[in-house]
C-alpha cells in the first residue's frame, strides 16, 4: 500500500501538521528499530492520524478487524513506554 501523499498531510491543517510533524517522524523512526512493526505504524497513523475505519485498514491488510486492533493496541503500549509518549 503506497499513498500519493505523505500521510501526514492528508487531513491535518497547517497548525496541527507542524506540531505532529516531529511525533510522526519519531513513530517512524520506532517502526524503522523495531519498536513497532510497519503494519502497526500503518495502522496507527491510518486509523488514530487519518481516521479511516479500522475495517478498511484491515481490509486492506489482509487481517481480521480483531487482529489488527489487538496488533495496533500492542503497537501503542510499547509506544507508551518510550519518552515520545510525554
Amino acid at each position: 500500500w503506497r499513498r500519493a501523499t505523505p500521510v501526514a498531510t492528508t487531513r491535518l491543517c497547517p497548525f496541527l501538521l507542524e506540531l505532529a510533524g516531529d511525533k510522526l517522524a519519531e513513530l517512524a523512526d520506532a517502526a524503522r528499530i523495531g519498536i513497532i512493526s510497519p503494519v502497526a505504524l500503518e495502522a496507527i497513523v491510518r486509523t488514530r492520524v487519518n481516521d479511516e475505519p479500522l475495517r478498511d485498514v484491515a481490509a486492506d491488510q489482509q487481517m481480521t478487524v480483531k487482529a489488527l486492533r489487538h496488533r495496533r493496541w500492542r503497537a501503542e503500549n510499547r509506544l507508551r513506554e518510550l519518552p515520545i509518549a510525554s
